[in-house]
C-alpha cells in the first residue's frame, strides 16, 4: 500500500523519498529490531536498578542516623540496661520500629506505646513510670495527665483509703523514680503502710482518680507508688456529685433581716451547685448567699453564687460560685470524695 502510494498520483520527488524511507523501515532485519529492544530494556533496567540502590542507601543512612540519635540520647540520659530493654519492647508498637528514638523525643509517642504495652500486660506500670521520669517527661498543668509522674509539686490531692472513709487532703511535695510523696494536712495516722489508696486530683481537664499503693510513711509525708493508669471521673473543671443536702438561701439584695429560704442541693461541686428552686423564686442573674453544713458538726459554711440558668420547668436552679473560701471548697471535696469509692 505504501509502495503504491509512493509511486503515483503525481507525488513530488520529496514525498516519494519520504514514503520510500518509511517502507524501508519496515524491512529492517529481526536482528536490528532485537538490538533496539535490548537497548531500551537495558536502559530501563539500569535506571530501575540505580533508583533501587539509591533508595537502599538512603534507607540505610536513615537507619544509621536513627541509631546514632538513639544512642546519643541513651548515653546523655544514662539509661540503665533494663530501661533500654523496655524501650526496645515499646519500639515494637511503632509503625517503624527502627524509629525508636522517637520514644525518647516525643512524649505523646511514648505514652501511646506505653498504654498498649500496659493493656497487653507485657510491661509493669511502675517500670513505665520510672522510665518516664528518666526520659524527663514532666508535662502537667492544664493538660490531661497520663501518669502520676506528671503531678507537679504543690498539686492538691485527696486520699481515700476505703469506701466511706473520710478523704484526707494533701499536697504533692516531690517526685522520685519509685513514687511520689504527698504531705498530708490531717488524718495521716489511719493510713497503714503497704495499703491501697485512691488519689483524687482535679485540673482544667477534669477530675481524675489514681489507684495506687502506699510504700512508706514518714510522719505526715506518705510515699505512693507511681501509676500509669489514671481514670477520669468527670470532665468538668470542679468535681460535682448529686446529693440531697439542706441549704439555706437568700438573695444578696434582700434586707439582712430577711429569713433565708430552706431548700436542698440537687448536686454540689467545688465550682458550683444546683438547688431545688422553691416556688420558682430564683431566676437567672440572681446573686445568692448559701449557708450549709457538710458534716455532723453542723459547722455553717458560706458561699455566694450567681444563678446561671433554670431547668426542669424552673424547678432546678443551676449556680456558679462567685465567692468561696478554699476552706469551704476543701470541706465540699471531703464530702464528695468520701462517696465515690
Amino acid at each position: 500500500m505504501i509502495t503504491l502510494a509512493a509511486g503515483g498520483f503525481g507525488m513530488s520527488p520529496a514525498a516519494r523519498e519520504f514514503y520510500r524511507g518509511v517502507a524501508e523501515a519496515y524491512q529492517r532485519s529481526p536482528l536490528e529490531v532485537a538490538a533496539v529492544i535490548l537497548f531500551f530494556a537495558l536502559l530501563i533496567g539500569g535506571s530501575t536498578t540505580y533508583v533501587f540502590i539509591q533508595q537502599r542507601r538512603g534507607r540505610a543512612a536513615r537507619f544509621a542516623t536513627a541509631r546514632r540519635v538513639f544512642d546519643e540520647h541513651a548515653a546523655r540520659l544514662k539509661l540503665a540496661p533494663s530501661q533500654l530493654e523496655l524501650l526496645q519492647l515499646l519500639a515494637g508498637y511503632l509503625r517503624e520500629p527502627w524509629q525508636k528514638h522517637r520514644l525518647i523525643e516525643e512524649e505523646i509517642t511514648f505514652t501511646a506505646c506505653a498504654r498498649r504495652a500496659l493493656e497487653e500486660g507485657v510491661a509493669k506500670s511502675d517500670e513505665i513510670s520510672a522510665l518516664r521520669i528518666a526520659l524527663g517527661f514532666k508535662r502537667s498543668g492544664e493538660h490531661r495527665l497520663h501518669s502520676s509522674t506528671q503531678l507537679r509539686p504543690g498539686t492538691t490531692v485527696f486520699l481515700v483509703r476505703e469506701r466511706r472513709s473520710p478523704p484526707v487532703r494533701g499536697r504533692v511535695v516531690s517526685q522520685t523514680q519509685r513514687g511520689f510523696r504527698v504531705e498530708l494536712q490531717s488524718g495521716h495516722g489511719h493510713f497503714p503502710t503497704a495499703g491501697t489508696v485512691a488519689v483524687y486530683y482535679h485540673s482544667a481537664a477534669g477530675v481524675f482518680r489514681i489507684n495506687t499503693m502506699i510504700q512508706a510513711i514518714d510522719g505526715p509525708v506518705i510515699e505512693l507508688r507511681h501509676s500509669e493508669v489514671l481514670t477520669r471521673t468527670q470532665q468538668r473543671r470542679h468535681f460535682r456529685r448529686r446529693l440531697k443536702l439542706p441549704v439555706w438561701v437568700r438573695k444578696l439584695d434582700d434586707h439582712p433581716d430577711t429569713e433565708p429560704t430552706e431548700t436542698r442541693f440537687h448536686d454540689l461541686g467545688g465550682g458550683g451547685a444546683s438547688i431545688i428552686n422553691p416556688d420558682e423564686q430564683f431566676q437567672p442573674g440572681d446573686e445568692l448567699e448559701l449557708r450549709f453544713s457538710t458534716d455532723s458538726s453542723r459547722t455553717q459554711l458560706r458561699a455566694t453564687a450567681r444563678v446561671l440558668r433554670c431547668s426542669q420547668r424552673n424547678t432546678i436552679a443551676h449556680l456558679e460560685f462567685t465567692a468561696i473560701h478554699e476552706f469551704v471548697r476543701d470541706r465540699i471535696y471531703r464530702l464528695l470524695f468520701s462517696r465515690v469509692r
